[in-house]
C-alpha cells in the first residue's frame, strides 16, 4: 500500500477548523427575489421524469425532492432517449438560469439507483445531452446545447448513479454553497468549461453500495442495439438477443457479483477538462482549453474507488471495437475459461455492431466471430488486446480530488482534499491473457490503480494557495498528492 500524506500552507489551527469548514454556508430563504418572481420547483415536477429547463428565469426548489418517476406517468413521455434510460434529473437547456435549491435535497431513490443500468446520469445537466454525439439525448434532439450563465446554489445534490453536476461548452457557470455527496463518478464534470466559480461548496464520494459493474451496462447497451434490429424487422437478429438476455438475468453473468459494492473506474469530486476526452491524461492540449476558473474553499473527501479494468479487443491500429452504442468488446469474452470460444455477449455485440456499421471491424472479424466453429488463428490476425481501459472504453487513469486539463487562468484556492483512496488490483499484461504468447509489443504501465489529490495538466497561468492534501491512498498504484 503506498499512502501520501502532504500539507500545503497549513496553519496550526487547521485541525480545529476542518470540521467547520466541511459544512457549506445554507442560507434560509436562498431567494433574493420575490417566489412570485421565480419559478417554485416540487416533487410532483418530477413524475414523469426529468425537469426540462428551457425558458430563462430563476428556479427554486420548494421542498425536499426524490428522483424516482413514477412508471404509468413516466410511458405518456415522447421525449425518451433512444437507449430508454434518462441522463439527468434537470437539465438546464437554456441560458440565464438560476437554480436555488433554498437548503433542500435533491437526489435519486434507491430504486432508480438500482435499475438504472447505463450509469450515464446527472442530478443535474448544463446541456440537452451528455454528449455531442447525442446518443443518450432527449428524442427529437439533434445539436448540442449548452448553457451559458448559469447559477446553482444552496442545497445538497444527493445520491446519484454518475454526476452531481455535468455540463459540456458552458460559459459562466457559478456553483457555490452546496454539498455534493453519493456519487459514483464525479461531484462536478465540466468540459471546456468558459469562466467558472466553484466555491463553498463540500464534497464527499459514495456512500450507497453499487448493486453491480459496468458489465450490466455494456450488456444493456448490446440488448437495446438488438431491439432495434427486431423492431426495424431482421428477424436474425432474435437468437442473439434472446441468448443475450439469459445472461442479463442470470446474477452469475450479469456483473451482480460484485461484493465490494463500490465504483469500478475512475472517480473526481472536481474535473475541469478541456472538452469530452476519455483518453489518458493529456500530453499536449491543441487548441481547446477551458478558461478563467476559480475553485475556491472546496473540501472533497471520502472518495474510494476499486477500478476494474477491461482488457478489450482490438484492431491492429490500437483502437478499442465496440458495440453500437457504447461498450469494449472484451478479451475475456472471447475465451471462456482460457479456451477460444466467443460467448452469447460477446456474439450479441458484434452482431449489432456490424449491422449498425460494418465498417467498425476489420474484415471478417464479424463472420468468423459469429461463424458456427469460430477459428482461433484468424481472430489473432485481425486483433490484439488492449489494456488499461474499463467497459465503457474509457482509459483508466485512477480516483482524483480534483483535477484540471488544459486550463488558461486558474485559481486553486484554500481548499481540502482529505482521505482519497483507490483499492484497484494490479493491471493484467500480455502473460495474464490466453494466447498472449501471439504477441509482442511494449506494454505500458498501468495507471487505474493512481491516485491523485490535486492533479494540473497542460495548464498554464495557474494558482495553487492556501490549499491541504492529506491521506491519498492506493493498494497497488502511484500516488500523487499534487502533480
Amino acid at each position: 500500500m503506498r499512502r501520501l500524506q502532504i500539507i500545503l500552507l497549513i496553519s496550526v489551527c487547521w485541525l480545529a477548523q476542518a470540521e467547520e469548514m466541511r459544512t457549506p454556508g445554507l442560507h434560509e430563504s436562498g431567494l433574493f427575489m420575490p417566489n412570485s418572481m421565480g419559478v417554485s420547483i416540487r416533487q410532483r415536477d418530477f413524475d414523469s421524469g426529468p425537469l426540462r429547463i428551457t425558458e430563462p428565469g430563476y428556479y427554486y426548489f420548494q421542498e425536499n425532492i426524490v428522483f424516482d418517476p413514477i412508471l404509468e406517468k413516466e410511458a405518456l413521455r415522447t421525449d425518451r432517449p433512444q437507449i430508454g434510460a434518462w441522463f439527468a434529473g434537470i437539465s438546464i437547456e437554456c441560458d440565464n438560469v438560476t437554480i436555488d435549491l433554498n437548503t433542500k435535497t435533491f437526489t435519486v431513490s434507491e430504486s432508480f439507483l438500482n435499475n438504472h443500468d447505463f450509469k450515464v446520469f446527472a442530478m443535474i445537466e448544463l446541456n440537452n445531452s451528455p454528449f455531442d454525439h447525442m446518443t443518450f439525448a432527449y428524442a427529437g434532439e439533434t445539436e448540442l446545447k449548452s448553457a451559458k450563465n448559469v447559477n446553482i446554489k444552496n442545497g445538497t445534490l444527493g445520491r446519484s448513479s454518475h454526476h452531481g453536476i455535468h455540463g459540456n461548452n458552458n460559459k459562466n457557470v457559478q456553483i457555490h454553497d452546496l454539498a455534493i455527496k453519493d456519487w459514483e463518478v464525479a461531484a462536478i464534470s465540466l468540459n471546456a468549461l468558459e469562466t467558472g466559480i466553484i466555491k463553498n461548496v463540500v464534497i464527499s464520494g459514495i456512500e450507497h453500495s453499487i448493486p453491480f459493474t459496468g458489465k450490466r451496462a455494456l450488456m444493456q447497451s448490446a440488448a437495446v442495439t438488438l431491439q432495434q434490429l427486431i423492431d426495424g424487422g431482421d428477424a436474425n437478429a432474435q437468437p442473439y438477443f434472446d441468448a443475450l438476455n439469459a445472461l442479463i438475468a442470470d446474477d452469475a453473468q450479469n456483473g451482480a457479483d460484485h461484493p465490494s459494492g463500490t465504483h469500478d473506474a475512475n472517480a473526481y469530486g472536481v474535473f475541469i477538462n478541456r472538452k469530452i476526452d476519455v483518453g489518458p491524461l493529456p500530453t499536449e492540449c491543441g487548441e481547446q482549453h477551458a478558461t478563467t476558473i476559480l475553485i475556491e474553499n472546496v473540501v472533497v473527501s471520502k472518495i474510494v474507488a476499486e477500478v476494474i479494468e477491461t482488457v478489450a479487443i482490438g484492431n491492429n491500429d490500437g483502437d478499442r471495437l465496440k458495440g453500437a452504442l457504447f461498450g469494449v468488446l472484451r478479451w475475456d469474452d472471447a475465451y471462456q475459461s482460457g479456451v477460444f470460444a466467443p460467448n452469447d455477449i460477446l456474439k450479441a455485440q458484434v452482431y449489432g455492431g456490424n449491422a449498425m456499421n460494418a465498417a467498425a471491424y476489420p474484415d471478417g472479424f464479424a463472420s468468423n466471430i459469429l461463424s458456427g466453429t469460430p477459428d482461433e488463428a484468424l481472430f489473432l490476425l485481425h486483433v490484439r488486446p488492449i489494456f488499461n481501459g474499463d467497459f465503457a472504453g474509457h482509459t483508466n487513469k485512477g480516483v482524483f480530488g480534483i483535477r484540471v486539463d488544459c486550463a488558461r487562468g486558474l485559481v486553486i484556492k484554500d481548499c481540502e482534499v482529505v482521505d482519497i483512496e483507490n483499492r484497484g488490483a494490479l493491471g493484467a499484461t500480455l502473460a495474464d491473457l490466453p494466447s498472449g504468447d501471439e504477441y509482442s509489443f511494449d506494454e505500458q504501465r498501468y495507471t487505474g490503480n493512481d491516485v491523485y489529490g490535486i492533479s494540473l495538466v497542460g495548464c498554464r497561468d495557474c494558482m495553487v494557495d492556501g490549499t491541504h492534501v492529506i491521506e491519498c491512498i492506493s493498494n497497488n498504484g502511484d500516488v500523487s498528492g499534487v502533480m
